[in-house]
């Protein structure tokens, strides 16, 4: 199961809980649908799309502070 697959099996998508707004928008979707039985598998995401980190975060802020700065830092550093 894919993300962009939602959009066009709309009755599977429907049958899920909804996306959310926020950093991971398929967090109770994919959650829903792996209870249901649906097979969800992990692939690297990186490897076909270039990430800005904290696009959103940096954007709008959401109060993340110093903690919120050293998780990017550590993630710029693979660390």
């Amino acid at each position: 199961m894919l993300t962009p697959y939602m959009l066009i099996n709309t009755d599977l998508y429907s049958s899920l809980r909804p996306f959310i707004h926020h950093g991971q928008p398929t967090l109770y979707n994919f959650s829903d649908a792996a209870s249901k039985g649906f097979m969800l598998k992990a692939y690297k995401i990186s490897d076909y799309i270039d990430h800005i980190w904290r696009g959103t975060a940096d954007r709008f802020g959401y109060g993340l502070g110093f903690k919120g700065k050293l998780d990017y830092l550590l993630n710029k550093l693979g660390l």
